[in-house]
């Protein structure tokens, strides 16, 4: 027996787009956190396709439940890399300055002053924290 030719105009199953947007919403949620920027566009793009697929089901009169979870996992990975991006955004003059601080130190000790500059900046944007009290564990 041969196996049936498909046409160009047929579609694929909706289970298909429905898995297809999970994994990119799990993708993009990973991303978020080590890319933020290449995080937040791939969740755009598995929450229009999450979106699609859960009307196409509906459409056929079928259940996805991997669509409705691309959608959670989507935005949540957008709501996460708001957040960072937010942060980088009200932090920007003290990175800033603290990446050049960093280019130009020579020693250890240069770079844990770049370092204490970078708490002190951070300190000054915080109202709640009081001097001296934010100590990053590790350099960043």
């Amino acid at each position: 027996m041969a196996t049936p030719v498909k046409t160009p105009n047929e579609r694929r199953p909706v289970e298909h787009e429905g898995r297809r947007s999970l994994i990119l919403a799990v993708v993009g949620l990973a991303l978020t956190f080590l890319l933020f920027v290449i995080g937040i566009g791939l969740n755009v793009i598995a929450l229009v396709a999450s979106i699609r697929a859960s009307r196409r089901a509906k459409q056929e009169g079928k259940k996805l439940g991997t669509a409705r979870a691309a959608t959670a996992i989507s935005i949540v990975g957008l709501v996460i890399g708001s957040g960072i991006v937010a942060t980088y955004l009200y932090f920007r003059p003290e990175l800033e300055t603290y990446a050049d601080c960093k280019l130009g130190a020579a020693t250890i000790a240069a770079e844990q002053d770049c370092v204490g500059t970078l708490e002190r900046g951070m300190e000054r944007k915080l109202p709640f924290l009081k001097p001296g009290e934010l100590r990053f564990p590790i350099a960043p």
